[in-house]
């Protein structure tokens, strides 16, 4: 009877990924402040412009967190004794008004366009583009390769998150500078934690066959302020 029970608590415990129904005033801010995430991995792994305030209501999020986080109420501190009183020192005198100088406008060099680049997370065969596919999108690249590969890390950055999330299976969410995010889903294996800095070509999975691949495959996405970019132009050719 107690092994029963206990398997049954444990059928029921939440997925680390769950869907959020948005309600009438909700923010970007305060779901993510809610459960716990970024504003920048939420809008990621939703298609969201982080640009966006209020959200629709009845608009469905995949948050990567089971349960919203609830803090304790503050403790009220006692009140601070009163200050004792200071003499007030005599103003300061005041410079002498310089004649105003004419403004001189100097015209600013334009700024050479930046080439972003990523590396390739992985050695395959793309077998998914980015873009339509079946009259969905399809928000990133899906790039087969060998069990047991080496998936590494595309862009020097600080890892947001990682865990299982509905759709993306194991998956590994690393922020860049540029406000971009890079996605790493399908994997067998997680080798980092949230927190860490991880530079270009630092190991982040591996992957493997699992309930949502029969072959190994990654699923590689990247966002700029929450919107899907193609990999392909951004990846570098070595």
């Amino acid at each position: 009877m107690k092994k029963r029970l206990i398997t049954m608590l444990i059928c029921c415990l939440p997925l680390t990924g769950t869907t959020y129904t948005a309600k009438k005033g909700d923010t970007l801010y305060s779901i993510a402040h809610r459960y716990g995430v970024s504003i920048s991995t939420l809008c990621a792994l939703n298609n969201v412009s982080q640009k966006t305030y209020r959200l629709k209501a009845g608009m469905k999020l995949t948050v990567p967190a089971s349960e919203p986080i609830v803090k304790p109420a503050p403790k009220i501190a006692a009140a601070a004794p009163a200050p004792a009183a200071q003499s007030i020192p005599p103003p300061e005198k005041k410079p002498a008004e310089v004649p105003e100088q004419p403004a001189v406008h100097v015209k600013e060099k334009p700024h050479a366009a930046s080439s972003v680049t990523f590396r390739w997370p992985c050695r395959g065969e793309i077998i998914g583009n980015f873009g339509l596919k079946n009259s969905v999108m399809h928000t990133g690249i899906d790039i087969k390769a060998d069990n047991g590969a080496t998936v590494v890390c595309a862009r020097d950055g600080i890892v947001e998150f990682t865990g299982t999330i509905r759709g993306y299976g194991n998956v590994v969410i690393v922020k860049h500078e540029g406000e971009y995010n890079s996605i790493y889903g399908n994997l067998a294996q997680i080798k980092v934690t949230k927190g860490d800095t991880v530079t270009a070509g630092n190991e982040l999975g591996t992957l493997g066959v699992s309930e949502m691949n029969a072959a190994p495959s990654l699923y590689f996405k990247i966002c700029q302020q929450g919107k899907p970019k193609d990999p392909l132009p951004l990846l570098s050719s070595i």
